[in-house]
């Protein structure tokens, strides 16, 4: 039973995956800030959990430049902190008070 339930979280988060590199890279011109801002978050995770985590930061530089979103900016400083790069992150965490912010914690990723 519980090597079925590692299989299944596997699947659904590999199927999580594939969803959010659709939106991100095949939705561009149709789909809404708040769905892109979660594949890349969804996406850096993914990538730094399987050890390439310049691939997330990637994704979400690029995604910088169409969406200046404040969860986009606290993730990239959040990365700086982890690798104990604190003025870097003192700069994403500046910018990310000037940018978007989500209306409510609810549609926060």
């Amino acid at each position: 039973m519980k090597m079925r339930s590692v299989w299944q979280a596997s699947a659904m988060r590999l199927r999580r995956h594939t969803e959010c590199n659709n939106i991100w890279h095949w939705g561009e011109a149709d789909s809404l800030p708040v769905c892109r801002a979660h594949a890349c978050l969804f996406l850096d995770e993914f990538h730094s959990r399987r050890g390439n985590g310049d691939e997330g930061r990637a994704i979400l530089l690029k995604e910088l430049l169409n969406h200046k979103r404040a969860e986009l900016y606290c993730r990239l400083g959040a990365k700086c902190m982890d690798q104990k790069d604190w003025k870097e992150a003192a700069i994403w965490f500046k910018q990310a008070t000037k940018a978007y912010k989500p209306f409510s914690e609810a549609t926060s990723p």
